[in-house]
Order: C-alpha cells, then sequence, then structure tokens
C-alpha cells in the first residue's frame, strides 16, 4: 500500500514539474505523471520482491 502513494505521489510531483518546466498541455502534464507512477510502482514492487529473495 505504502508503494503504492509513493508511486502516486511521485508520478504527481513528474506531472507537475513537466508542467512548469516545459510548459505543456494539461493531457501531457496527466500522462508524464501516469507513466511515471506506473514505472516508479513498478521500479519498487520488483526492487522489494529482490531484496525479500536475498
Amino acid at each position: 500500500m505504502i508503494t503504492v502513494l509513493i508511486a502516486i505521489i511521485g508520478g504527481c510531483f513528474a506531472g507537475i514539474l513537466r508542467r512548469t518546466m516545459e510548459g505543456v498541455s494539461y493531457y501531457e502534464a496527466i500522462s508524464t505523471g501516469a507513466l511515471a507512477a506506473l514505472g516508479l510502482g513498478g521500479f519498487i514492487f520488483v526492487a522489494l520482491t529482490y531484496a525479500d529473495r536475498s
């Protein structure tokens, strides 16, 4: 559950930064945030799974 929360916060941060720094549309900022949240969540899940095996 905490992994999902961290991924959502990271995705929101990425979307806000892209919107602020590059001045892209809201659609592009939201899609960036969603992709970042999915990628970050997947990365954390794989890292925790790998650490659990060691």
